[in-house]
Parts: structure tokens; sequence; C-alpha cells
């Protein structure tokens, strides 16, 4: 009997557990089924569109930001440059008598009365004038003919502006070898010039002592005569823009040859005007006014700044194009950011059950935010591929556009992808903690 009874406990017992088995796989299937069907539903939901314009919006944002580090660097480049004379305490301003029908001798009377007024004027330490303004991209150019050189078909031509006396000392523009020019150097007088270092190179082959022995005529021809001596050298200066390196040769002419020898031409004669002061300039421009207005009435005055406003404006255009750029790109970043924490707290909130099962069975913060980070990681690298591919052919066009944009150090480039993906971090910073602080008790009960 005793015997019986143990072999009727036993198959009970074994009974009982076989039927529990297939509960507790029961149950172990639905984890699965919970962490696998919860993780694929974000798939089918419809997150993936979100997630391409995230990356679109991080690939939009690259180009951007490249295109403005692009302007950026060559503001700076710019106005770090050196022109070669010293723009500190310089007024300009420019005025044509021309335009009123004088004839040479009467225009020549108007700036020298202009010139002689402003020299007594306190503060003032000099005042000249050219015909082409320094950095307005205005060119007068002519090919020449220097005695003892041969030229071949790719000869230079060379640019040319004609200045008054005393220009290179008021600009502060140093002479290598020789002098300027003087008030002697008139319409009738030995035709002279002043050449730059550009020019004694190409010309000369460098030799500064042989150029002030040189002669040289405007234009070709075998039977030309040469009639404009060499009396000085100074420095290639940026005398027409500050974008492009100086490298095509200049020569400057005594602006009284300007004038015809019989008092009659029908060339014009603009002037643009230089003044040294000892202080503001600025506080001078009241003065220029009346003095123009005390010669001639008539007589307008055409853009009257200091030198350094007058460089500031020649910046503008790449000053303007890197506010936008910036303003864009900025813009385009924050977009992005804003869109991949929309798809961050979008993912997280469909897999709200799995991250509290991952909890339950033992998951702790750190792995909870690296499955969040994870999918930040595939988004950024995305958008990061196609935003390179995107800057490489936008910096392309924009340089092909424009031959003023400089080289940008790969450092440079490298700060602007740091800036990217730390604000991509920031985004995900929030979804990622609210992530990982995720109830599983009411994750569970989470449909």
């Amino acid at each position: 009997m005793a015997l019986c009874h143990i072999l009727r406990t036993c198959r009970h017992r074994h009974k009982r557990a076989v039927q529990r088995r297939p509960r507790v796989c029961e149950h172990a299937i639905n984890l699965l089924r919970a962490l696998h069907g919860q993780s694929g539903a974000v798939t089918v939901s419809g997150g993936w569109l979100r997630s391409l314009f995230v990356v679109g919006e991080i690939a939009l944002s690259i180009a951007l930001l490249a295109a403005a580090t692009v302007f950026s660097w060559s503001l700076y480049q710019l106005r770090n440059i050196d022109p070669g004379y010293t723009v500190s305490h310089l007024l300009t301003f420019g005025i044509d008598s021309s335009t009123l029908g004088k004839p040479d001798p009467h225009i020549r009377n108007d700036y020298e009365n202009i010139r002689d007024r402003l020299v007594h004027q306190p503060g003032v330490h000099s005042v000249v004038y050219a015909m082409e303004g320094l950095i307005t991209n205005d060119q007068s150019g002519s090919n020449v003919t220097v005695s003892g050189y041969t030229g071949n078909d790719t000869e230079l031509t060379p640019d040319y502006n004609w200045i008054s006396p005393g220009f290179f000392s008021t600009m502060q523009v140093p002479v290598l070898a020789g002098h300027e020019f003087t008030a002697q150097d008139t319409a009738t007088s030995q035709k002279v010039a002043v050449v730059d270092e550009a020019f004694v190179k190409h010309y000369f082959g460098g030799d500064t002592q042989k150029a002030l022995r040189g002669e040289f005529a405007f234009g070709a021809s075998n039977q030309i005569e040469f009639n404009i001596q060499i009396v000085g050298v100074i420095p290639t200066i940026r005398a027409t823009t500050l974008a492009e390196a100086p490298g095509v040769p200049f020569i400057y002419l005594p602006y009284d040859q300007t004038y015809s020898a019989s008092g009659k031409s029908s060339r014009r004669h603009p002037a643009t005007f230089y003044i040294r002061t000892s202080g503001d300039p600025v506080q001078l421009a009241g003065t220029v006014r009346a003095v123009i207005h005390d010669v001639d009435h008539n007589l307008p005055v055409i853009d009257l700044e200091t030198m350094q406003e007058h460089l500031n404006g020649a910046f503008f255009d790449t000053e303007l194009m890197t506010a936008l750029s910036l303003c864009m790109g900025g813009l385009a970043l924050a977009l992005a950011g804003i869109g991949l924490y929309g798809v961050l707290a979008f993912v997280v909130g469909q897999r709200t059950r799995e991250i509290g099962i991952r909890i339950a069975v033992g998951a702790d913060k750190w792995n909870i935010s690296t499955l969040v980070l994870r999918q930040v990681g595939v988004l950024v690298a995305a958008g990061l591929g196609a935003g390179l591919a995107l800057a490489w052919v936008a910096v392309g066009l924009l340089k092909r556009g424009d031959n003023n944009l400089h080289g940008v150090p790969l450092w440079l480039y490298s700060l602007t992808g740091l800036v990217l993906v730390t604000v991509m971090l920031i985004a995900s910073w929030l979804p990622a903690r609210r992530a990982a602080s995720i109830d599983p008790m009411k994750a569970l009960r989470t449909e």
C-alpha cells in the first residue's frame, strides 16, 4: 500500500510539471515577441520618412555651413591683407570738373585750388589726387614697348594711373629707387613715369638701376619713339582690388601730363583726392564740402569717406554672402536638431514597452541610452555622408564662380563638423534621458 501511494504521488507531480512547462515557454516566447515586435513596429509605422527628412536637413546644413566657412575665411583673409600703403588717418573723395565742360587750364586750377586750401587746414599733413581711385576695380591698361626688351605673343598689358606730385609720400609708399613726381613734371616737360617692382621684374629682369635708365612708349610699332623716361621705382601695391594678388606691371604717370599743351583736350579728367590727417579724418568732412563749394558750387562731391570705410565697401559682397550663408546654415542646423529630437521622441514613444521589458530583465541606463544613440549615429552618419558630397559640389561651384575665394584649412572644416555633431548630441540627449528613466511597471502596461 505504501509503495502504491508513492507511485501515485510521483505521477501527480510529473503531470503538474509537464503542465507548467508550456506556460513558462509561452511567457518566454511572449517576451521575445514583445522585444522584436516593438522594435519592428517603429520601422513599419512610418518613422523612416521622418528619418529621411532629418538626414536631408543634416546634409543641407553641412553644405550651407561649408559655404559659410569658405566665405568667412575669405573675409578674414581680405581684412588682413596689407595693401602696401597706410589707410588710417586718410580721407578720400572724388570730383570731376571736366563734366562741367571746362577747358584743361580751368580744370587744373580747380584741383590745385582745392588742394592748396585743404593742405592749409589744421591737422592736414598733405593732399594729393589721382585719376583712378585706389581699390575701385577700375583699370586702365595699354600695351607698351620698352627699349631693349623683346616681347612675345602672350605679352602682359600693364595697368596705369595718373597721379599728382607727392602721391607716394602721402600714401606712405616707399620709393625704392629714383624719385617721385614734382611740380616740374608738366604737360610741356619731358614725359616721365614711376613703375612698380612687377614692371621692373618683367621688363628689366629685376634690375632696378637698369630700369631707371630705361625708356618706353605706349603702343607697338617698329618705328615707335621711346618718349617716356622711368624716374622711380616703388613696391608693387594693391592699386585696383584687394581680392587679387598684384602681378600685372603698373605704371604711374604725372597727372599734369594728361592735359593738352594747347589747353584743349577731349578727354575726361576725374580726380580722387586723398587727405592725410593727424587726427580723425571724419572731422574734416564738413571743411571739404565747404572748400569745394567755394571753388565751384556746381562741382559735386562723390563718395566722401575715410579710406577704411572705402575698403570696408570693397568687402561688402563677401560680408553679405557670409552673413546669408551663416544664417541659412544655422537655420538648417537648428531644423536638423529639432527634426532629430522629433524622430527620437517618436521612436522612444513607440518602443516604450520594449524599453520597459529590457529594463525589467536587467538593462541599465547606459544600455538604454546606447540603444537610442545608436539610431542617432546612423542618422548623423547618413547625413554626414550626403552632406559632405553636397558640400564638395557647392564649394567647387563657388570657387569656380569667384576666383577671389580662398582655400579653407582642413581644421576649420573639422571645427564646422564638430559643431554639427555637438548640436546633434544635444538634440538626442533629452530623448535618450527619457528612455533611460522609463518605469518598467508602467511600460509593461502600455499597449
